[in-house]
């Protein structure tokens, strides 16, 4: 809805001669997201374990600066460890939805 948003004050969803349309696309968005289980959206965020452990590696061959990895307090690991627990979780049974929503929450140092 966020995103939506931006590209409607941007102008960019009125572009009356591109096909289809923008406006179609943001509206097929919102179709997937009502179609896609709460179970599968939480879990897409575990690519941030493997993608974290790939950054740390890159830091250690000084080819990242420490701060973009958990060595320098970014802790995305914990989001993407986290979401595989909890899409587990929700999907053998009903998790409160206070759970799911500080889950999408979670601080990080640099919010």
């Amino acid at each position: 809805m966020s995103a939506t948003g931006v590209l409607a004050t941007t102008g960019m969803l009125s572009g009356g001669s591109l096909v289809p349309p923008p406006a179609f696309l943001a509206l097929l968005g919102g179709r997937i997201a009502d179609t896609v289980p709460l179970a599968a959206s939480v879990g897409v965020q575990a690519f941030r374990v493997p993608l974290e452990v790939l950054l740390h590696r890159l830091h250690l061959e000084q080819g990242l600066p420490e701060q973009m990895t958990y060595a320098g307090w970014n802790f995305d690991i914990v989001t993407g460890a986290l979401a595989i627990a909890l899409a587990g979780w929700l999907g053998v049974g009903s998790v409160p939805t206070g759970w799911v929503w500080a889950s999408l929450s979670l601080p990080t140092p640099f919010q």
